[in-house]
């Protein structure tokens, strides 16, 4: 038996700064760092075969409210956001199996990962948006829209710290594996897949205060998404 650890750590700050009677600007941003230390990967292999995963993210976020007129007001708001997330394992040398351990016959493991060999996510987001507001009366109206950019970087291998198998103990202190297995791809490099999104939308709106207890809102939006980059070819699925 072992203990694992999940530590966190979150920061937040934020200025607001009035630029004279019209313009007000506030940004603040957001830090976030989480450890999940020790996390069980099998209970044939124990603490050799656990794994540390971690997160830290940042959002800054900054925003100008300009009042255009009586009636008219805006909006604008920029957002740029990070976040790290690495998997890895406590010993990511290949595992060793023994096959049949003394009178009872038991497997016995040590060492290896099953998905912390090489395994990260890193995710990148800049975001704008404006809402230009005008109030008409009893009705407010708004258009505006959004644009956000994402870009992602996925590094993934499932049992790529491969693994020894011995029939027993003397082929183990011998170093007699009968099997040595490794996930890979055929030219040796690392699975690795690199892809950006673009999203935007446009949007008109209508509040319409009908009562004191009753609003009425309506409106058009318009959305989209579009891969900045073309898949490889799945040859498997090909086939």
């Amino acid at each position: 038996n072992y203990q694992t650890a999940a530590d966190q750590v979150t920061l937040f700050g934020r200025v607001d700064w009035t630029l004279g009677e019209n313009h007000r600007v506030s940004a603040r941003h957001n830090f976030a760092h989480f450890v999940n230390a020790d996390l069980p990967g099998s209970f044939l292999i124990g603490r050799s075969g656990a794994e540390r995963l971690e997160s830290t993210s940042n959002s800054f976020v900054t925003e100008l409210q300009s009042v255009l007129g009586d009636n008219t007001y805006n909006v604008a708001r920029f957002q740029f956001a990070t976040e790290r997330r690495p998997r890895d394992g406590n010993e990511v040398r290949p595992r060793l199996i023994v096959e049949s351990l003394g009178q009872t016959q038991q497997q016995v493991q040590f060492g290896g990962t099953n998905f912390a060999f090489q395994n990260r996510m890193n995710e990148d987001k800049f975001e704008f948006s404006n809402v230009l507001n005008h109030v008409m009366g009893n009705h407010t109206l708004k258009v505006g829209g959004r644009a956000m950019h994402t870009s992602i970087v996925n590094q993934f291998i499932a049992f790529g710290a491969g693994e020894y198998r011995f029939r027993n103990l003397d082929d183990l202190e011998n170093f007699r594996p009968y099997q040595y297995s490794r996930n890979q791809l055929s030219d040796g490099s690392l699975p690795l897949a690199e892809f950006s999104v673009l999203e935007w939308a446009v949007f008109a709106q209508d509040e319409w205060q009908v009562t004191d207890r009753l609003t009425a809102t309506a409106g058009v939006r318009y959305d989209q998404q579009v891969f900045l980059d073309r898949p490889e070819r799945v040859i498997d699925v090909e086939r």
